[in-house]
């Protein structure tokens, strides 16, 4: 298991800043989804995330989750959000399933009970326990991609980038307009805007292109800050560890079955670098 502590403070910086240098021989954007896919886990997955939200007023609150993801033999991907902390939020789980590029989300609380699908238009409401929406969560993680109008090749630091931007179908998303700098070697975001109707922008997010961390065959941002412009308020997103290979019980990846258990994870001995995982079976008939 990979252990990552300490938490960097960033200053945000304009999306598409003049310290992104454009270059020559235009992308496509076949280049940058193949990008994408192959910045994914090989085996089944776990990390762990802290998200700690700052409202205007500077009241922080913390959230907690393992993710825990699998990556099938036809490219589709798995992934579930199991929140573990604050109190009001623990057991709730988010289950993200990619079929042919299309992420298709279901969602369970305790007080829900069986898991519901959660329609497109549901994806503007907030993350739980964070003020991040489901699509700013997806967008980030390089899962939701929109028809991109325009792309090229860039520097920013000195890392080699490709300068994106996007365009969402009317309808299919709470953006008129989404912008990203995603590293051209290692595949991950560095830098999102996303843009209301109107041209303004409404959320700027970056993260250090000096603190993305080789995790198992993936690369990873440690953490990133995102800011919500018209709300005047930010989040935090800390990588705390991750098991880059772990055996992941099937049920807490089926639609069906997820919201029945409750996984409970067990690193074994300190600074080991493999996980044991114990599910628990919560009100099975």
């Amino acid at each position: 298991m990979m252990r990552i502590s300490g938490w960097m403070t960033f200053v945000a910086v304009a999306l598409l800043a003049p310290g992104i240098s454009p270059l020559a021989a235009e992308p496509t954007e076949a280049e940058l989804r193949a990008c994408l896919a192959r910045n994914v886990p090989r085996a089944d997955d776990l990390r762990s995330l802290r998200m700690t939200s700052v409202d205007r007023a500077g009241q922080e609150r913390e959230t907690e989750m393992l993710i825990f993801s699998r990556q099938g033999d036809n490219g589709d991907r798995r992934v579930l959000l199991h929140f573990t902390a604050p109190d009001e939020v623990e057991g709730s789980g988010v289950l993200i399933s990619e079929r042919n590029g299309v992420p298709e989300l279901h969602l369970h609380t305790p007080e829900l009970g069986d898991a519901r699908k959660l329609d497109s238009s549901d994806w503007s409401q907030m993350l739980i326990g964070t003020d991040l929406s489901y699509e700013d969560f997806l967008r980030l993680q390089g899962v939701l991609l929109s028809p991109v109008t325009s792309i090229e090749k860039a520097e920013l630091a000195g890392r080699p980038v490709y300068r994106v931007k996007m365009k969402p179908e009317e309808g299919s998303s709470a953006y008129e307009q989404v912008q990203a700098v995603i590293d051209r070697e290692r595949c991950v975001v560095l830098q999102m805007g996303l843009y209301e109707k109107g041209g303004k922008l409404r959320k700027s997010a970056t993260a250090d292109p000096e603190a993305v961390l080789l995790v198992g065959n993936y690369w990873v941002p440690h953490d990133m800050t995102v800011r919500d412009v018209r709300d005047q308020t930010r989040t935090g997103i800390e990588l705390v560890s991750a098991v880059p290979s772990v055996a992941i019980p099937d049920e807490i990846l089926d639609e069906k079955d997820f919201a029945q258990y409750k996984p409970d994870v067990d690193f074994g001995m300190e600074g080991g670098v493999g996980a044991e995982i114990k599910v628990n079976l919560v009100g099975a008939p």
